[in-house]
């Protein structure tokens, strides 16, 4: 990477604000620049506006391409990947940042295919050294990590939450802003026609600052209404491994693990979830975990700060009441 090229960052808006990983998007793409000698710069996506156009610039965006669409403010992945690519042409990056969500881990190898370039999807850490991107990934179920470095370029990569601090404001910093209208419904199939919400109450999964996950020593659907009620004492969101979304017991939209959800909370409380590699790759990061099973053996264990062998259904009540309880004296 020479002193002349640069780091996109992909910064989707929604409903006119950005979503909590953007930042810690431009923690990545900073450290990576000041590394390469390259500047950052920002492609905003969506409902752009220029307030918008200036928090980036305030966290260390040089240059902004702000590019306003009906498609592309309703996540339309189709939509994206034409604008997405228009800038990429435009500035030649060499490491183009994502967040690893469904946008992202769709957007990213169809990005880096037409720009004949590398992909590194869910990673932890990304750096410039020796003249390469290297991006550290998990892998084996998240007990190992591998890292790449790569000599093709660009690489395209999609960065989990949680793991870079967010770039900060910087009061005064100036950059530029270009702005355009794109009519991606011309091009695109895909059109949203209907948007369903599964639950209108609770916290995001990926905006939670903690979390309480049932798997399938719940035993049933009836045992995430126990786990609802210590979430709503705990102002927690509710989430799942992948067998009670494959069963019906809960929503598909709380799965957490490698075929999910990403979550990085300050607290995760795994309830009858054993523990296997696939899941832990969803949960791995959080701050804290606390396991709760009947199965004294379970891996679940290994990964716990702190555990209970038990049922469920006379711990968390238990726990939830114990919460309340502290809540009202403080």
């Amino acid at each position: 990477m020479s002193a002349a090229t640069d780091v996109l960052i992909v910064a989707p808006s929604v409903a006119k604000r950005l979503p909590a990983t953007v930042p810690e998007l431009l923690g990545a793409g900073l450290r990576v620049s000041q590394q390469s000698g390259g500047r950052v710069v920002a492609a905003l996506l969506g409902d752009a506006t220029a307030e918008l156009a200036e928090e980036l610039i305030a966290r260390g965006v040089d240059r902004v391409h702000s590019i306003s669409s009906a498609q592309l403010s309703e996540d339309v992945v189709e939509a994206h990947l034409p604008a997405v690519l228009e800038v990429c042409r435009q500035v030649k990056p060499q490491l183009v940042l994502l967040t690893h969500d469904l946008i992202g881990a769709e957007l990213a190898p169809r990005l880096a295919f037409r720009l004949d370039g590398a992909v590194a999807s869910g990673c932890v850490d990304v750096s410039f050294a020796g003249g390469h991107t290297r991006c550290t990934r998990p892998c084996y179920g998240g007990i190992a990590r591998a890292v790449d470095a790569f000599a093709l370029t660009p690489v395209v990569a999609t960065i989990r939450a949680g793991v870079f601090e967010p770039a900060p404001r910087q009061s005064g910093r100036q950059g530029e802003i270009v702005t355009y209208v794109t009519d991606s419904e011309a091009t695109t199939r895909t059109r949203v026609l209907e948007r369903k919400l599964e639950s209108a109450e609770g916290v995001r999964l990926e905006d939670a600052r903690a979390i309480v996950a049932g798997g399938r020593g719940l035993e049933g659907p009836e045992g995430f209404r126990v786990l609802e009620d210590l979430a709503r004492a705990l102002d927690a969101a509710v989430g799942a491994s992948r067998v009670p979304c494959d069963l019906g017991w809960c929503p598909h939209s709380w799965q957490i693990g490698l075929t999910g959800k990403t979550v990085t909370p300050e607290l995760y409380i795994a309830v009858g979830i054993s523990g296997a590699g696939h899941h832990m790759a969803g949960c791995g990061n959080a701050k804290a975990i606390v396991a709760i099973n009947i199965d004294p053996e379970a891996a679940i264990f290994q990964d716990a700060r702190f555990g209970a062998v038990g049922d469920y259904r006379e711990i968390v009540p238990a726990l939830a009441a114990e919460v309340r309880r502290l809540k009202q004296a403080t």
